[in-house]
């Protein structure tokens, strides 16, 4: 039967190389777990995905890894914007004759101009 829980502890046991997770007020507990299994237990266990609260040192590790991924996905959105802007510019100064010419320019497809431009 599955559980509901919001949040589960991940707690580290260094002596055998596994984890435990614990939840509902640390009254549940896992067996020790392997840290790739952790993803299969979770699924298995609990109506809904719950947040997993990492000891300190492997959660600064996330937040590195989604801080950089947000700053990619920004970085990803104004190219995107940067890419639309020059293709319209190319066309509309007359410098590029058609979608074709911009694709060269830019070193796309001419249906990715179409994309950007649509």
């Amino acid at each position: 039967m599955a559980n509901a829980a919001t949040t589960v502890r991940a707690v580290r046991i260094a002596g055998l190389d596994r984890w435990v997770l614990t939840w509902a007020d640390g009254e549940r507990t896992s067996p020790p777990l392997r840290l790739r299994s952790i993803p299969t237990f979770v699924a298995a266990t609990f109506d809904e995905p719950p947040a997993i609260r990492w000891p300190s040192d492997v959660q600064a590790l996330i937040e590195r890894v989604e801080s950089a991924d947000q700053e990619a996905a920004r970085a990803q959105e104004h190219a995107h914007a940067v890419r639309r802007e020059v293709a319209q510019g190319l066309l509309d100064s007359g410098l590029a004759q058609s979608f074709g010419d911009v694709a060269t320019v830019l070193g796309v497809s001419r249906q990715r101009i179409h994309q950007l431009l649509d």
